[in-house]
């Protein structure tokens, strides 16, 4: 499986499916913030995706309606 380069700040998908937010990094572990208070500490290997790296603009549907 591919070692992703993750950084602080990167949204993340995991290969269960679960979407995060990076807020932790140590050697083997990734802590991601998956909103509403909600933390996980998950393997490293086990990131599939990073989403908005190099602060790249989030896609058009990630809109917030007012």
């Amino acid at each position: 499986m591919a070692k992703f380069r993750v950084k602080k700040g990167d949204t993340v998908v995991t290969q269960g499916g679960i979407i995060g937010r990076v807020f932790k990094i140590t050697d083997d572990e990734v802590t991601i913030d998956t909103g509403e208070g909600g933390k996980l500490r998950i393997v490293r290997g086990m990131i599939v995706d990073v989403k908005n790296r190099d602060g790249a603009a989030a896609p058009a549907n990630d809109v917030k309606e007012s």
